[in-house]
């Protein structure tokens, strides 16, 4: 399953072999929107989850992939440049 086709109040286990860890993941919001990128603006997805207790805001293109990510709580952003 992937991470943009959960559903509102669905949540997942996800493991991180690298660092040893695994973290609870729920799934707060997931809403169609209209998303601005520097190609104009796309129909997607945006989706919160809640990580371990820390929301994470996704925005994903219809083909499911990622086209930004914030972090709040932590000032991170990235965004996609190109598809």
């Amino acid at each position: 399953m992937c991470s943009s086709d959960l559903q509102e109040g669905q949540s997942v286990t996800v493991l991180v072999p690298r660092m040893g860890t695994q973290h609870h993941i729920l799934v707060r919001s997931a809403r169609p929107e209209r998303i601005p990128t520097p190609d104009g603006m796309v129909e997607g997805r945006h989706v919160t989850f809640d990580v371990d207790g820390t929301m994470h805001d996704v925005r994903y293109d219809t083909d499911g992939k990622v086209l930004r990510v914030s972090i709040p709580s932590t000032g991170f952003s990235a965004e996609r440049t190109s598809r």
